[in-house]
């Protein structure tokens, strides 16, 4: 089962809501959800599931992205608002903690 598939349908549906109502700018909803796409299949790969996902696993994945210093913000963010929003603790984006 895939890390999608395995992540609790609860979370994947407060995530779904979370990126609607708190993101306004279509594009940047896009832009998240093509951000949290890649890592989620990037975790895939390595055989990671949600609740394996630690500073280390993310800062693995930024070694490696190849994008802007821009992008690898803005990826760092995605990734940010998915795993507090898996964890129960959600938060804006650009909301640190």
């Amino acid at each position: 089962m895939g890390i999608t598939a395995a992540a609790h349908v609860h979370h994947t549906m407060r995530f779904i809501e979370f990126f609607t109502a708190n993101i306004r700018n279509k594009n940047t909803r896009a832009a998240y959800a093509r951000a949290v796409g890649q890592f989620l299949s990037w975790c895939e790969a390595r055989g990671l599931a949600l609740d394996q996902i630690q500073p280390v696993v993310v800062a693995a994945y930024i070694e490696q992205h190849p994008a802007s210093v821009a992008t690898v913000k803005q990826h760092l963010a995605a990734i940010r608002m998915l795993v507090r929003l898996a964890r129960g603790r959600p938060g804006r984006p650009g909301q640190s903690g």
